[in-house]
């Protein structure tokens, strides 16, 4: 297993305990928007598991990565997290 299998199963277990989504089942919804009807996250919600993605990781999540819209699915979580931790 290498560091990005890590980095989408800790990403996974937070989306099943916080707002019990697991995409290990619904792979079809990685690339989905996470605000989209098919996902239906709200969005008091999603800025929990953004404080707990910084927490569960021990990064800070840049202000561009969320104004330039790159905080809006399960891949893209994936690719901000890998960056801030290399």
């Amino acid at each position: 297993m290498d560091y990005n299998d890590t980095i989408a199963q800790n990403l996974n277990k937070l989306f099943l305990t916080y707002l019990n989504i697991d995409f290990n089942k619904n792979q079809d919804l990685l690339t989905q928007n996470l605000l989209s009807e098919e996902i239906n996250i709200a969005p008091r919600d999603l800025v929990c598991l953004f404080f707990r993605i910084e927490e569960e990781f021990h990064i800070t999540i840049p202000e561009n990565d969320i104004l330039n819209g790159k905080f809006t699915n399960f891949y893209s979580i994936c690719k901000i997290i890998e960056e801030q931790l290399f």
